[in-house]
């Protein structure tokens, strides 16, 4: 098992190599939200099925594997978790921002700060929210209006995507960014999440 995930290791690193993004000077590019997004059905754990990695942003920030995103609302406010760990062995890395909707009328766009100086926006580009969903995750510098990376994930609300699912997902990142290259999450330090669920 840990040969094996290894393996899997040293692949997502090269596919973040091939798969590189620079800084370009100019905003998040304007990605349209699924239509009529309802953020309460949206809520609770999501396990990543698929996603791209700009190289330039470390493992260690999110993890490399069993990674998970859950929205969640607490005292009439929300909250974006991010968790997943360097290797399945590995203690869980989680990572917690609170979340911005810079315009009410559109929920499926969001924003969380990132440091001082920069932001991600998100945007929930599709989800049937039983089943799967697909976000795109945008840095930028705020004052600078340079972007620094672009992130698109499949989202799962199991370990594994059925497949008529996973290839609707796919096309809807292959719509607005054709070269993107997505690579599969490894899930199965998360089993013991559903077993005692």
């Amino acid at each position: 098992m840990l040969r094996y995930s290894l393996i899997l290791f040293v692949l997502a690193c090269g596919l973040r190599i091939a798969n590189s993004q620079t800084p370009v000077i100019s905003g998040c590019p304007n990605r349209t939200p699924v239509e009529d997004f309802d953020i309460n059905k949206f809520q609770e754990k999501w396990f990543v099925a698929r996603r791209n990695y700009p190289p330039f942003i470390p493992l260690q920030i999110v993890g490399g594997f069993c990674q998970t995103i859950e929205l969640k609302e607490q005292n009439n406010s929300f909250s974006l978790i991010k968790t997943g760990r360097i290797l399945p062995i590995t203690d869980v890395i989680s990572v917690t921002k609170d979340i911005k909707f810079p315009d009410k009328n559109s929920p499926g766009v969001m924003k969380t700060n990132i440091s001082a100086i920069s932001e991600s926006q998100i945007v929930v580009l599709d989800t049937d929210y039983e089943n799967y969903a697909v976000l795109s995750t945008c840095d930028y510098i705020k004052e600078l209006n340079t972007r620094l990376s672009e992130i698109f994930y499949i989202l799962s609300r199991k370990t594994t995507l059925d497949q008529p699912l996973l290839e609707k997902a796919q096309a809807v990142v292959r719509e607005v960014a054709p070269i993107t290259i997505l690579i599969p999450i490894f899930q199965s330090c998360n089993q013991e999440y559903l077993q005692t669920a």
